[in-house]
Order: structure tokens, then C-alpha cells, then sequence
């Protein structure tokens, strides 16, 4: 079997989507403690669900990303002339 290697660009982008993902669930976190008056150590008693939802959103970016680059694959095999 040969080893699967990834470039510094994809692990760099797939970082960004993950970053983006962790900054977003922090956010509603942090947006949850504020608008219902919770105290300051919710914030970091609830980094479990920080965690679930950052995955849950990787996951759901993901399966979008999947099916976009699917029909764009598909579209760009119906536009090609057939010989």
C-alpha cells in the first residue's frame, strides 16, 4: 500500500476550515453565556460541547464541500465534447 502524502497546502487549508469551525462554535458559547446571563465559568465547563459542535460543523462544511466538488465534476464532464 503506498503511503498517502499531503501537501502543506491542503493541511494548511483543511486548518482554516477547522480554525474557522472551533472560532464559530466559541462563539455561540460565548454568545450563549452572555445573552443568558450566565456566569463566566460556563465558558469553559461547556468545552466539551465547544468540542462537539466544532466537529459536527468540520463534518457538515465538509459533506457541502463534497457534494459542490461532485456536481462541478459532473458539469464539467456533461460540457465536454463528446468525440
Amino acid at each position: 500500500m503506498k503511503p498517502i502524502t499531503l501537501s502543506p497546502a491542503i493541511l494548511a487549508r483543511e486548518s482554516g476550515y477547522l480554525a474557522a469551525c472551533l472560532l464559530t462554535a466559541l462563539g455561540a458559547n460565548i454568545y450563549a453565556v452572555i445573552h443568558f446571563h450566565r456566569p463566566a465559568v460556563e465558558l469553559f465547563s461547556q468545552l466539551g460541547f465547544v468540542v462537539v459542535i466544532t466537529i459536527a460543523l468540520y463534518i457538515y462544511i465538509l459533506i457541502l464541500r463534497l457534494i459542490f466538488h461532485g456536481v462541478k465534476l459532473a458539469w464539467s464532464k456533461m460540457r465536454k465534447p463528446h468525440k
